[in-house]
């Protein structure tokens, strides 16, 4: 029973994931990038049978169609499943109606059309994919603010200390309040979440020079991260 049951959880897993995320995936890809191109071939009676050139007129119509419905969605704030949906559905309806067996049909490719066609579908598959990594992995807007100011608004007798982790993603630091060469106040272990905002007030000996706050990530080596400081001269 327990065996069953372990089975039955690791199924439902893997269905609620991995093997559902891809479904998604590859039942919206004629949605993407070939019916909308298609049903305007037909419905413009420029569609020959399915070859070469058809599937690629198709695909690049497909392309600007599914570019302009994402404007159109960004601009009424539906840029979400819900309203890609309600945006393809239609195209995916009357697609069914025209690739009705009735009225599919195909015509022999060439070697080499069918050669070249593959190759440019690898490449734009390539090139899809490290759009998708590299917009993944930019993050322009991410940051972390470190300020520090004087508590009374006026002396660095008392000072105020403060983080803001805008990284979009919990970040691990550590951080370190100096007065001169002297350190007047050590945090080794702090964590903060994506979004969370922390400070500290804090007294300091009257320094001669400066009071400087030091921010380190301990999850990218031991370099200086962000640097504030108070000039008291």
């Amino acid at each position: 029973m327990a065996g069953s049951d372990g089975v039955a959880t690791l199924l439902q897993q893997g269905l609620s994931n991995d093997f559902v995320m891809t479904a998604r995936v590859v039942a919206a890809l004629p949605l993407l990038f070939f019916v909308p191109g298609y049903v305007v071939l037909r419905s413009l009676g420029a569609a020959r049978p399915l070859c070469y050139a058809t599937f690629v007129s198709a695909i690049g119509i497909s392309l600007s169609l599914v570019i302009v419905a994402g404007l159109v969605l960004n601009i009424f704030g539906a840029l979400d499943g819900a309203g890609w949906f309600i945006a393809l559905a239609p195209a995916a309806v009357i697609g069914y109606l025209i690739l009705s067996p009735q009225r599919f049909a195909f015509k022999t490719i060439a070697l080499m059309p069918a050669v070249a066609f593959g190759a440019a579908a690898l490449l734009a598959a390539a090139a899809i994919e490290a759009a998708r990594a590299g917009a993944i992995a930019q993050r322009q807007f991410a940051y972390t603010e470190l300020w520090l100011l004087p508590a009374d608004g006026a002396s660095a007798r008392t000072v105020i200390v403060g983080l803001f982790n805008q990284e979009e993603l919990d970040v691990p630091y550590a951080l370190e309040l100096r007065s001169d060469d002297h350190v007047v106040a050590r945090w080794p272990d702090l964590r903060l979440a994506a979004g969370e905002r922390r400070s500290w007030i804090v007294p300091v000996p009257t320094a001669e020079r400066r009071v400087e706050a030091l921010l380190y990530r301990t999850d990218d080596g031991v370099s200086l991260y962000r640097r504030a400081w108070i000039d008291t001269r």
